[in-house]
């Protein structure tokens, strides 16, 4: 679904991966909700990030750019080499985990250097 979708953006992504809602409170008290709150996130060439509910159809995409300012890196002591990230305020707020459904690019690797880039982009980035 990610390689579609990003395929499908324009020419100015250079990556993108699905972040899978990872709130504990939300993981006790309804587990099936989780799914619904999942997100696509979008990174261009200009250093910005923008991201999306996973919509049921294309045609429901509803893109929000995130500023780095509302974007912090989370742990977790379960488990430690695990990439969580967290969207501190607004309509997408909550903890998501960087899955390892990436799209193959010259810039990231892997989860981690995702969530490095998305964390550091506050201080500059590193593209």
């Amino acid at each position: 679904m990610i390689h579609e979708l990003m395929r499908a953006s324009e020419s100015t992504t250079i990556g993108g991966f699905i972040a899978t809602c990872a709130d504990p409170i939300l993981a006790h008290v309804n587990p099936g909700l989780l799914k619904t709150k999942d997100l696509i996130v979008s990174i261009h060439k200009n250093q910005s990030i923008f991201a999306a509910r996973i919509p049921l159809s294309e045609d429901e995409l509803n893109w929000i750019e995130l500023s780095p300012e509302n974007i912090k890196k989370q742990t977790s002591l379960l488990a430690p080499n695990t990439c969580y990230f967290g969207i501190k305020r607004g309509e997408l707020y909550g903890t998501y985990l960087v899955s390892s459904d990436l799209i193959a690019n010259e810039y990231f690797s892997d989860e981690q250097d995702y969530l490095d880039f998305i964390v550091l982009s506050k201080s500059g980035g590193r593209l």
